[in-house]
């Protein structure tokens, strides 16, 4: 079923979202996991986070290396959306985003968070997106669920892909793909970036040419972040290194 017709049953309604909105407001890190703790246990603990909020340091990032997100990024199944929809009511404003394709609610600390049904943008989201979400459990706040690095990475190289030629690869990508790659160094109990299953993805939902790979790595530039000491600095090029050479291997 479509998000757009689970909206008309539920009897959610349709307009173009306030985005303006939000700009008028920072929000500390704190009150962003409260909203998703929260979109967690709304949705029977389904909904998966993804995107620069993903990079805060209690989720998959070490510090904090810009500005948070100053909105959420989230996807469902079928499920799990109808069970959001049932807790319509513990939001602000709930509605369907005509232009985002996603359901678009906003909690009492005015964060706005999109929630889209098996899709991000035209992407049609597959089961191991599912499968291999990792759940962290924030002390005194409660659990929220986000999707793998390796699939954060994964989804912020297409957005570069797809803008290539028409945008240039955007800063803030560039800085939440260098805060993932880092964070299991200077932080215990995270596991290193899976650096062979990251090419696997992108060659899979990117491209398997092996001359647009090389544009696209050229585009990224993922060295290109300013706000990195020596020994980080350092740490990120001997990871790209390697990250490059499986990418640009020919798979036999």
């Amino acid at each position: 079923m479509q998000i757009c017709e689970l909206c008309q049953i539920y009897g959610v309604p349709v307009r173009e979202t306030n985005w303006e909105k939000r700009r008028k407001f920072d929000y500390e890190p704190y009150v962003l996991i409260k909203a998703s703790t929260q979109l967690y246990q709304n949705s029977g603990e389904g909904v998966i986070v993804y995107g620069g909020h993903s990079t805060l340091p209690q989720l998959l990032g070490y510090r904090l290396m810009r500005k948070p997100s100053k909105d959420i990024d989230s996807v469902g199944k079928e499920e799990h959306i109808k069970e959001l929809l049932e807790n319509r009511g513990l939001y602000s404003d709930f509605h369907y985003g005509l232009r985002e394709n996603q359901i678009i609610l906003t909690n009492d600390s005015n964060i706005i968070i999109g929630t889209g049904l098996d899709r991000i943008h035209d992407w049609e989201v597959p089961q191991d997106f599912y499968d291999n979400s990792m759940i962290f459990s924030i002390p005194d706040i409660g659990n929220v669920r986000v999707a793998s690095p390796e699939y954060q990475i994964m989804l912020k190289l297409r957005r570069g892909y797809e803008n290539m030629g028409i945008k240039p690869f955007y800063g803030k990508d560039r800085i939440d793909i260098a805060n993932i790659l880092l964070a299991p160094y200077y932080r215990s109990g995270l596991r290193e970036v899976d650096l062979n299953e990251l090419s696997n993805l992108v060659r899979f939902h990117i491209t398997d040419d092996r001359s647009c790979l090389e544009k696209l790595v050229e585009l990224a530039n993922l060295e290109k972040v300013d706000n990195l000491n020596k020994d980080e600095r350092n740490q990120l090029k001997e990871v790209l290194t390697i990250l490059y050479s499986s990418l640009l291997t020919p798979r036999r």
